[in-house]
């Protein structure tokens, strides 16, 4: 009897000190977080104090100044004599996906997250997304987030139901390929640094997060999904997102021809590693390049008068991928691709009533505020 007392001693013992260790490693785990920096001078301080209020206060917190012509170099020497866990790169202007491979070269953190300089965080951000991270046993945790219009009040707090669910690295591409909301982006992830070794952001592209995100999914193990908001995207002019929504004549067609790119890269990814997807990936890139065309061919006539680019948009569809395309899909993307392939006109002028009627059977179906999330409804196969 003694023995067997002293022997659930010793394994209640053991279970204290495991839940012990576990429970220090997760305090001193290290947390990098790269923030390139580029003409954000109006709202760097919020951003980055968002990061050292946080929570979880592990942080090894790196600002790439990335040859900002503003203030926002001395804003981040500024921040570094008040934080001694921030870290500053001063570089040449390259562009964001060179801030963030220096800011990558640098991290000493097990753990690696980005955040965008005109951005902000829930204070609770990194504990919850280390926490169900490792938890979970999952390489990548991702949160949810609230778009923000342009101002420099801090707005709202946590909001979601707390859920969380696992996907595998296919499922979690798959959603990727579908633009589920918070899958395709880079800044709402805490990523396993070990995952990351020599995955760097391609250089010169607008749509870095489009040729980059599956790739890092691929490299894990589980992804697990948090369903609350934490962070907030700050919906300004200046932004990338909103710079490829204005269609200027000077930028929209090379913008228009790196998502056309990024959707392709994404084709071939999945022709060699994820066969399951390549319905999916052909979807999404036929898609792209059949709604340029339309957007050229209406609202925007003015930025490819000679129409080399539609040209060029119309033979990416050539007979052996129509040919493997044609018979997948639904009835009504039949239609389309078929009227695409030989009689674009057509096409260009039902268009804007199909999206038109699109729109409103979509919103008829939602609750009042309520956005379509695909998540909701699970990944949908073709």
């Amino acid at each position: 009897m003694v023995g067997q007392m002293a022997g659930k001693d010793t394994q209640a013992q053991a279970n204290v000190n495991a839940v012990s260790q576990s429970k220090k490693q997760w305090e001193t785990a290290l947390i990098s977080v790269v923030v390139p920096v580029y003409k954000v001078e109006p709202y760097l301080d919020k951003c980055v104090s968002s990061i050292v209020s946080q929570t979880y206060r592990n942080l090894e917190v790196i600002l790439v100044d990335d040859g900002s012509p503003d203030r926002c170099s001395v804003l981040c020497d500024a921040w570094k004599t008040k934080d001694s866990r921030i870290r500053i790169i001063h570089q040449q202007h390259a562009g964001l996906s060179q801030a963030r491979n220096s800011g990558l070269a640098i991290a000493s953190g097990e753990y690696i997250g980005f955040v965008d300089s005109d951005d902000w965080i829930e204070p609770k951000m990194y504990e919850r997304l280390l926490q169900v991270l490792q938890e979970s046993g999952a390489d990548i945790s991702i949160c949810n987030y609230q778009d923000e219009p342009e101002r420099n009040i801090q707005t709202a707090s946590v909001i979601g139901t707390d859920a969380r669910r696992e996907f595998t690295p296919e499922d979690a591409i798959r959603n990727t390929f579908l633009n589920t909301r918070g899958f395709v982006e880079v800044w709402n992830k805490l990523y396993r640094k070990r995952i990351l070794e020599n995955l760097l952001f391609p250089i010169g592209r607008i749509f870095e997060d489009v040729y980059w995100t599956h790739l890092a999914m691929a490299r894990a193990t589980k992804i697990v999904y948090l369903d609350t908001i934490f962070y907030h995207y700050n919906q300004r002019p200046g932004s990338i997102t909103q710079i490829h929504q204005k269609f200027t004549q000077v930028h929209h067609q090379f913008i228009s021809i790196d998502l056309v790119e990024a959707k392709k890269a994404r084709l071939e990814f999945s022709r060699q590693y994820f066969p399951s997807l390549e319905a999916l990936s052909l979807y999404s890139y036929l898609t792209t390049c059949s709604s340029i065309f339309v957007q050229l061919c209406t609202t925007h006539r003015n930025i490819d008068p000679n129409g080399s680019f539609k040209r060029d948009l119309r033979q990416r569809f050539h007979r052996k991928i129509w040919h493997h395309a044609i018979w997948q899909y639904p009835l009504k993307m039949k239609v389309h691709f078929l009227l695409f392939r030989f009689c674009p006109i057509v096409l260009v002028c039902i268009a804007p009533l199909y999206m038109k009627l699109k729109h409103r059977n979509d919103s008829a179906s939602l609750l009042p505020g309520q956005k379509y999330n695909s998540f909701e409804q699970g990944p949908r196969r073709l």
